[in-house]
């Protein structure tokens, strides 16, 4: 989108007023409030929260659902793109008044969806349909310079809740429950899938839809046989969904505990590697996960782990975290705990964490409390790992992963090096290309890179050579 380009919303319950900048390109965006929420059960099928909404408009090619804005770029990418979503109405007034950034036309509407007026335009319509029909025919034009063309259809990652099976419950996160379940992407394939909804005693809050799309977004453009990918979210109804990809071996640090007899040192230096190529990968694509541990990394049935969980993760090399928020201290570098930032090298911190996770089967710090851990960590005073464990790889970690100076750490390309080097293990895949946001006009099809289905389907282990010599 251009930097000349306005999105304009129409904000329902909120006075009237006309466009005044005309040469600018227009996208336009009809806003309908939420009234009610949903507290249905999201396994029951076919009984869902949309009761706010006309059933016409959901069935249409232009209604988004629960859309926040910052996904609309994304979407209306030609002159006179246009989409119907779904918003919070705002009590603030403050935060309907057009800013420097945007133009804003806005609708008087009831919570049943019924226009009064549009600007000074004289025309009246008495529900959303009978203004989109009326608009298609006639055109709709802002002091007669722009056409609107009322049409914008559903992103591939935009997801209809008719295509999504629930079923048992597998965990529970941030935003509510994760179930596994099942997603028809065309008629006779389904696949199986994860899919966290949002809960449904949680306030559906811009807010809320706002954290849950930023982790969704982010996870958009990964695709790599050690991250879990993301299918798409379903926004057009409630409880909303982010649909992932179903990883049947459950999580890592579970796996640990149940197995920690009996996993021996290659395959936990397997689980190490593929965790190290996921990560850098991660880092090779500006994203910091900000919260790499066990509990967030998965493994399948093929002994692959793929990091997950990406609710704490941020775009960029560096971010500095402005309130302070509850936080997995025992996982956290020095320079994170006491300043609040966090980089790629904090991140290599947390990998060394999640190294000795693997090898203890157990949480770093055991049993003592984050207040005592957070000064043995500002100290200096590491983890102990178990006997048996590799001593060249343990010096490695404590050398070039938890040193606390970060400027002294590897980075995640160096360790990746050295990691293969030392195992023999090699990632027999074409490596995708760096993620990046979707640019093309192809209703959402990501072109950047293979599927992970492709992906993961290339994807071969190779033992290259023997582990070093630990002597």
């Amino acid at each position: 989108m251009s930097v000349h380009d306005k999105i304009i919303d129409i904000y329902p319950n909120s006075n009237c007023f006309t466009i005044k900048e005309t040469q600018a390109k227009v996208r336009l965006i009809l806003l309908m409030p939420t009234t009610r929420l949903s507290t249905r059960d999201p396994a029951t099928h076919g009984d869902r929260g949309t009761d706010h909404v006309d059933p016409w408009l959901v069935k249409t090619d232009f209604y988004h659902g629960f859309l926040p804005r910052e996904d609309i770029i994304y979407l209306l990418r030609k002159h006179g793109d246009f989409l119907v979503r779904t918003t919070e109405v705002s009590t603030s007034k403050d935060q309907t008044k057009p800013t420097k950034k945007e133009t804003v036309i806005s609708v008087l509407m009831d919570p049943d969806g019924k226009f009064l007026e549009i600007g000074d335009s004289e025309s009246r319509h008495d529900l959303v349909r009978n203004i989109i029909v009326y608009h298609r025919k006639l055109h709709y034009y802002v002091e007669h310079s722009m056409q609107f063309e009322l049409l914008r259809d559903l992103f591939k990652w935009e997801l209809q809740h008719k295509n999504v099976t629930i079923g048992r419950v597998l965990g529970r996160g941030a935003f509510g429950e994760v179930r596994k379940g099942t997603l028809l992407r065309r008629p006779g394939k389904s696949v199986p899938v994860a899919v966290k909804t949002l809960k449904s005693d949680t306030e559906l809050s811009k807010a809320k839809i706002k954290e849950m799309m930023k982790e969704a977004r982010l996870m958009r453009n990964l695709k790599h046989p050690n991250v879990v990918c993301i299918y798409g979210v379903a926004l057009l109804e409630q409880p909303l969904y982010i649909v992932l990809e179903f990883v049947p071996g459950g999580a890592l640090d579970s796996y640990l505990k149940r197995n920690k007899a009996t996993i021996d040192r290659d395959e936990r230096l397997l689980m190490a590697m593929g965790a190290a190529w996921g990560m850098e990968y991660l880092h090779k694509s500006s994203v910091l996960h900000r919260d790499i541990a066990a509990r967030n990394c998965l493994y399948d049935t093929d002994k692959i782990v793929k990091i997950s969980d990406f609710g704490l993760s941020r775009k960029g090399s560096v971010y500095k975290m402005q309130t302070a928020k509850k936080m997995p201290i025992k996982w956290m570098a020095p320079e994170s705990i006491t300043t609040f930032m966090f980089s790629q090298k904090s991140d290599v911190y947390s990998y060394g964490i999640l190294v000795y996770e693997i090898f203890a089967g157990a949480e770093p710090y055991e049993g003592i409390p984050n207040s005592a851990t957070r000064k043995m960590i500002l100290e200096g005073k590491l983890n102990d790992f178990p006997e048996g464990a590799p001593a060249k790889l343990v010096e490695y970690v404590k050398t070039k992963m938890w040193h606390h100076n970060p400027d002294e750490r590897h980075d995640m390309g160096q360790i990746v090096s050295w990691m293969e080097k030392y195992t023999g293990l090699v990632l027999d895949v074409p490596q995708p290309t760096v993620a990046r946001e979707v640019k093309d006009d192809d209703k959402g099809a990501n072109k950047t890179q293979a599927t992970t289905a492709q992906i993961t389907a290339k994807a071969k282990v190779k033992q290259k050579g023997n582990i070093m010599n630990d002597g």
